[in-house]
């Protein structure tokens, strides 16, 4: 009996440590399985030569493995999520073609049943040699120099007239401009790409500047597309939730998130909005096409800085909020970098890095878009004191609408974090003019206060709690360039010497009501009269709602003064007599024009009776003069008289 259980004992103690073992030998083999891959496990074959999508990659798993393989990644951008499926491994080989250049993140290797064979963090395939370019009967420029997007120097050759380039190779959110008929670079702005799964074009690949359609867009699509881009600053990376909401809108990758549900329910319908968006269309059939990010034109453009205080000097703050981290109360923030830029459109857009004054690595990015401009209020005030401006000034505008995000700083603290901010409850605009802040009498400032909501907590171990009384936004607005304002004072006029003639000016861009103020004394106002004596050139001066100016000129050339004398005649009556005139000044190629009937020349048979005529000469330029004169006619008369003298006879 002992026998029989020791063996039992034996017999279950084995199976025991069998169970385990082979547990053990499960899990150990499903990690061997599931491990990243070094470089050496597999091997990259760059794209032959651009747009050629011939790229490969050959890839050694760490067990055999033969059956049916598909593979998932994140192309170009984290959560830009695509597949390829029906691969084949044999013998634990396995080799991916065609595919585009670009980024891969996370490139899962699954079997049939869906089991994780390996894992690949990211991987690069480069650009091959750009093809050929036959360029026709295009014009192509010589040497331009101009400034990046961030304002470095370049200098570029054999860049074409009527194309866009992008600068660089960004992924996302290249530089581009396109090219004027004059060689001169417009239109410089960042480029979003609308084709998540199609890699990027190399530095300088030339695009047809198109619209939606021109890139296979429907009007509902691309409406939802300047949504996004009104309401949302240009992507920071590939990763960006704006960018993954593009792709998903084209159908390219990236998902439904907040911002693409968003942008869905606010446009059900074309709205004409899709109609000012700029396109760039690929030239190669594997990479990406473009947008413009651009909501509208661009009025005016101003930088952003921590808010002044009333006795003059610049406070190390910005904007303030409610916000809890980990517990800890820490709501001031300073200001790295902010911008404002206000379009034509009575829209505008905040885009601001702000850090924590306690904690350095506290940092967000704050985007948000201003709407519904106006010039009346209503005003807000703060209420806890300090302030030394409590009523509206003169200059003082308002946007009535709001909304943006703040986003964690990627390897900041608050990296994955989002918050959403409003005015929903608060209800205040945001006003902008001088002492809008409250805290200055002189500074040029922005104020508002929102609510805020959490959106994701940080992916650091942070931990964000609302305090419930907002955001308050406190900035100086300084160092303003305006653009899209202009005015034109019509073409240059001729005229002849002591004509009148009217000028006209008309303004566009900017925000309405204009004021006009000419050189040369003529004083304010869009018409104006003038009858210069000599050539004369004019200057109108445009000044906006938002002091953005723009000038024009128009010359007024005039003609050299004709003239045209004739005396008077006094003739003795009986046949006719010849009369000559001749013009002086003017612009020689003289007609001229006799009344009366008597027809053109410079000489005439004039009847010797009294009367009066006229002759009218022009110039070669157009230009008259009248000259006329009077004929007399004089009586001739004899007398005889008899001086007393005696005459003889014979």
């Amino acid at each position: 009996m002992n026998n029989f259980f020791s063996r039992r004992s034996f017999v279950s103690n084995f199976m025991k440590l069998s169970m385990v073992f082979y547990v053990l030998f499960f899990v150990n083999s499903r990690e061997v399985l599931a491990q990243s891959l070094d470089a050496k496990s597999y091997k990259i074959t760059h794209e032959s030569k651009q747009a050629a999508s011939d790229g490969k990659l050959i890839i050694s798993l760490q067990v055999p493995y033969s059956g049916e393989i598909s593979v998932k990644y994140e192309y170009n951008g984290l959560g830009n999520f695509q597949k390829i499926s029906n691969l084949n491994a044999i013998n634990g080989s396995l080799i991916i073609e065609n595919l585009n250049p670009g980024k891969y993140y996370n490139v899962r290797i699954l079997s049939e049943n869906s089991s994780l064979l390996n894992n690949i963090d990211s991987l690069i395939i480069n650009y091959g040699r750009p093809l050929p370019d036959n360029r026709g009967e295009r014009a192509t420029c010589g040497t331009i120099n101009f400034t990046d997007c961030n304002g470095n120097a370049i200098s570029k050759s054999g860049l074409e007239t009527g194309k866009a380039y992008n600068i660089d190779n960004s992924v996302s959110t290249p530089c581009g401009f396109e090219v004027s008929s004059s060689c001169t670079i417009i239109s410089k702005k960042k480029w979003q790409c609308i084709a998540g799964n199609s890699s990027s074009p190399g530095a300088y690949t030339d695009h047809t500047i198109t619209n939606y359609s021109g890139v296979g867009l429907s009007a509902l699509t691309a409406a939802r597309l300047a949504w996004i881009i009104c309401h949302y600053n240009v992507p920071s990376s590939d990763s960006d939730p704006v960018a993954l909401a593009v792709w998903y809108l084209t159908g390219t990758g990236g998902s439904a998130n907040s911002i693409y549900n968003a942008a869905v329910a606010a446009v059900t319908s074309p709205n004409g909005t899709q109609n000012k968006l700029v396109f760039y269309k690929r030239k190669y059939s594997t990479n990406q096409d473009f947008v413009k990010w651009e909501c509208s034109n661009i009025q005016k453009t101003c930088q952003l800085q921590n808010v002044s205080l009333c006795d003059g000097s610049v406070s190390n703050q910005g904007p303030w909020m409610d916000l809890r981290f980990n517990g800890v109360y820490q709501p001031g923030y300073t200001v790295l970098s902010a911008s404002i830029i206000e379009y034509d459109n009575g829209t505008a857009s905040i885009v601001a890095q702000i850090q924590n004054l306690n904690n350095n690595n506290i940092k967000f990015n704050l985007n948000v878009l201003l709407s519904g401009k106006n010039l009346n209020g209503p005003s807000h005030f703060n209420t806890t004191g300090g302030e030394c401006t409590t009523s509206p000034k003169p200059d003082w505008y308002y946007y009535n609408n709001m909304g943006g995000t703040l986003t964690g700083v990627s390897g900041s603290l608050m990296n994955g974090a989002i918050l959403i901010i409003n005015q929903t409850s608060m209800g205040t605009p945001v006003q902008i003019g001088t002492g809008a802040a409250f805290y200055s009498t002189t500074a040029f400032q922005l104020s508002s206060w929102m609510d805020m909501t959490i959106v994701t907590q940080p992916t650091t171990g942070q931990t964000i709690t609302n305090g419930g009384n907002g955001t308050d936004l406190y900035f100086d607005i300084v160092g303003c360039s305006c653009s899209n304002v202009s005015v034109n004072a019509g073409l240059d006029i001729i005229k002849c010497y002591g004509q009148s003639t009217n000028l006209t000016a008309v303004g566009a861009g900017g925000i309405t009501p204009y004021t006009y103020s000419w050189s040369n004394s003529l004083g304010t106002g869009p018409n104006k009269t003038v009858n210069p004596t000599t050539t004369t050139t004019y200057t109108v001066t445009l000044t906006d709602l938002n002091s953005c100016t723009a000038t024009d000129q128009v010359t007024v050339v005039v003609n050299p003064q004709l003239n045209l004398v004739i005396p008077n005649d006094e003739v003795c009556s009986g046949a006719n007599y010849t009369k000559t005139v001749q013009a002086t000044g003017g612009t020689p190629g003289y007609t001229y024009n006799w009344s009366g009937g008597l027809g053109v020349g410079n000489q005439k048979s004039i009847p010797a009776t009294n009367g009066s005529h006229t002759v009218t000469v022009t110039d070669s330029k157009g230009c008259t003069a009248i000259g006329s004169f009077t004929v007399t006619i004089n009586t001739l008369t004899a007398t005889a008289s008899n001086d007393g003298n005696k005459v003889n006879k014979r």
